[in-house]
C-alpha cells in the first residue's frame, strides 16, 4: 500500500433527554441552550447542543467539542429522533423522521470550544400544490423522554494536506530535489555551515563536565558569536570581563553529548532539528537546555512540539516540564488535556508528585470560581448549558 489509510472510528450513539419538553420550555423561557453529552471520538468528548426558537417547534442541532489538543476531523454523522417525524398532506400523504447530518468538509478542532453546525434534511421535496406538515413534537409530554440516534463515522485527517495527498516517497523526493531556497533560507544554510566551516575556526570551548571527577572531560569547539546571538546568558559570559570570556571556556555539568549536539545543531540551523521533532525525550532535554541559558525561542519550539505530543501517558510529566520551566503555553495545554476527562484528573491526582497535584488543583479552582453566578458580568449574554 502506497499511501497510510487514515484512522477512522464508527459512531453509534443513542442520546436520551429525560423530561424532553419541559427542558424545551426552560430553554425557550432563559433563552438558554440544552446541551447533553453525544460520544467520544478520538479521545475527545463531543455535546449535542438543542436551540429552539419561539416561532418553530423544531430544534437547530450543533455538535461541539472542547478540544484538549489540536486535531484535524472529518464527521460523516446522521441525527435522528424516533419522536420528531414530519408527513405530507393530502391526496398523496407520506411520512418520515427528520434528520440532521454534517457539512461534508474537514474541520479543524482548536483548544477553544468547536462548534459544528448541522444540517436538517426534512423530507422530500414537494411542490406549492402539496405542502408539507410538520408534526414535530407536538405529541411529546412535559415527562416523556427524546433520544436521538447518531450513527455514522468520524476520520482523523493529516495535519497537512499534503501528508494526506501524497504518498511518503514523493513527499521526500519533493523535499530532496524541488525545494527552492529563499534568501532566509540561504542566510540560514550560511550560519549552519559554519559548524564544520575550517576557515573560520571556532574560538570557545564547550567543556562538559562530568559529575565524577575520575570521568574524562568532553570539550566541543563552537563559535562565539553563535553563542552570544542567541543567549544573553552566553553573552554575558563571553562579553564581560569574566572566567569564560578570558579563558574561552565554557563548563557545563550534568548535560549529556547528546543534549549538547542537539542544542549547538539548533543554535546553528535556527531552529529545532528533524530528529529530535519526533522524540519526546529529546525535545524535554532540548526544552529544559534552551530555558537554562535563555534561548527562549527554541524553548517555545520545543514547547509547542511537545504539546502536539500530550497524551495519558505523558500528561503529568509534561505538567512538571512546563512548571520547572514556566512554559505558559504547554502548561495550558497540559491542564486543559488533563481536566477534559474525569478519569485523567484521578489518574493525576492519585500519582506521588505534590506539584503536579496542586498546579491540577488549582485549575480546577479556578474554573469554578468562573461558573459561579457571582464572577459572571450582571448582562453577560445566555449560552449556557441545562445539564442533563
Amino acid at each position: 500500500i502506497s499511501m497510510q489509510a487514515f484512522d477512522r472510528e464508527t459512531v453509534n450513539m443513542v442520546v436520551q433527554i429525560p423530561d424532553y419538553k419541559l427542558r424545551q420550555q426552560l430553554a425557550l423561557q432563559h433563552k438558554e441552550t440544552l446541551i447533553v453529552e453525544a460520544f467520544t471520538a478520538f479521545d475527545e468528548m463531543f455535546h449535542l447542543h438543542l436551540k429552539w426558537q419561539d416561532t418553530c417547534s423544531c430544534p437547530e442541532l450543533m455538535l461541539s467539542s472542547c478540544s484538549a489538543m489540536y486535531q484535524k476531523l472529518l464527521l460523516d454523522l446522521t441525527v435522528e429522533s424516533p419522536q420528531l417525524t414530519w408527513s405530507t398532506g393530502v391526496p398523496t400523504s407520506s411520512s418520515g423522521l427528520f434528520s440532521w447530518s454534517t457539512p461534508s468538509l474537514p474541520l479543524e478542532l482548536q483548544r477553544a470550544r468547536t462548534i459544528i453546525p448541522l444540517v436538517l434534511r426534512r423530507g422530500p421535496v414537494l411542490d406549492r400544490h402539496r405542502p408539507t406538515i410538520y408534526h414535530i413534537d407536538l405529541n411529546v409530554g412535559l415527562d416523556q423522554t427524546v433520544t436521538f440516534n447518531l450513527v455514522g463515522t468520524a476520520w482523523k485527517l493529516d495535519d497537512h494536506v499534503h501528508s494526506s495527498l501524497h504518498c511518503k516517497s514523493y513527499r521526500q523526493w519533493m523535499r530532496a530535489n524541488e525545494k527552492q531556497p529563499t534568501a532566509t533560507s540561504q542566510m540560514v544554510d550560511n550560519v549552519a555551515a559554519m559548524k564544520g566551516a575550517t576557515d573560520v575556526p571556532p574560538d570557545v570551548e564547550m567543556r562538559l563536565s562530568k559529575e565524577d571527577e575520575c570521568d574524562e572531560t568532553e570539550s566541543h569547539m563552537v563559535h562565539s558569536f553563535v553563542l552570544q546571538a542567541h543567549s544573553p546568558v552566553f553573552r554575558a559570559m563571553l562579553a564581560a570581563p569574566m572566567t569564560e570570556g578570558q579563558e574561552k571556556v565554557v563548563n557545563m555539568v550534568g548535560v549529556t553529548t547528546e543534549r549538547l549536539e542537539d542544542f549547538l545543531q539548533a543554535l546553528y540551523g535556527l531552529c529545532v532539528p528533524e530528529a529530535v521533532r519526533e522524540d519526546e525525550e529529546r525535545l524535554v532535554g532540548l526544552l529544559a537546555l534552551a530555558d537554562c541559558y535563555g534561548v527562549i525561542a527554541l524553548r517555545d519550539n520545543c514547547a509547542t512540539l511537545l504539546e502536539a505530543s500530550l497524551n495519558e501517558s505523558n500528561m503529568a510529566r509534561l505538567l512538571k516540564v512546563a512548571d520547572m520551566h514556566q512554559v505558559e503555553g504547554l502548561r495550558a495545554a497540559a491542564l486543559q488535556y488533563i481536566i477534559h476527562r474525569v478519569d485523567r484528573i484521578v489518574a493525576v491526582m492519585d500519582s506521588d508528585d505534590a506539584s503536579v497535584r496542586k498546579s491540577v488543583r488549582e485549575r480546577l479552582r479556578a474554573n469554578e470560581d468562573l461558573n459561579t453566578p457571582s464572577s459572571r458580568p450582571q448582562g453577560q449574554a445566555a449560552d449556557e448549558e441545562i445539564a442533563v
